[in-house]
């Protein structure tokens, strides 16, 4: 019974917190840069800029205020400087792009579930902090 017990919970793979934010890190903010900050930054240099604008601040800004977020936040937060700080602008961009571009859809046609399952993991990182593998270094 007790070598199933061990089996269950898994205690061959080692635990670390630090190690699970680290990944996080690294791995959501990867792929936010990757996959919509870099095509977003070509965007700024664009004569006619075509961008949601959802505040009124005209598409140029609202182009630069994702590039901040998607790019210069997201980067902060794989290196974990400013962490907190920058998953906290990550997180407003994001709740932002699910509610206003993406009307809340979890499902369907233009469904917001890339921004929602994004916004999950600038969230855990925001209330648990970039670990200890960082330069914040909690």
């Amino acid at each position: 019974m007790s070598r199933l017990r061990a089996f269950l919970s898994m205690h061959a793979v080692p635990r670390s917190t630090d190690l699970a934010l680290l990944v996080l890190r690294v791995w959501s903010a990867g792929m936010l840069i990757y996959l919509h900050g870099w095509m977003k930054v070509g965007m700024l240099s664009a004569e006619n800029v075509q961008f949601f604008d959802p505040f009124g601040f005209g598409p140029r800004i609202s182009v630069g205020m994702a590039v901040t977020s998607e790019v210069i936040c997201a980067t902060l937060v794989i290196i974990g400087l400013a962490t907190r700080w920058a998953a906290l602008a990550l997180v407003a961009s994001l709740t932002t792009t699910f509610i206003v571009a993406h009307h809340h859809l979890l499902k369907g046609p233009g469904s917001g579930e890339l921004p929602f399952l994004y916004l999950a993991c600038m969230f855990v990182i925001l209330l648990a902090g970039p670990g200890r593998y960082s330069i914040d270094g909690d």
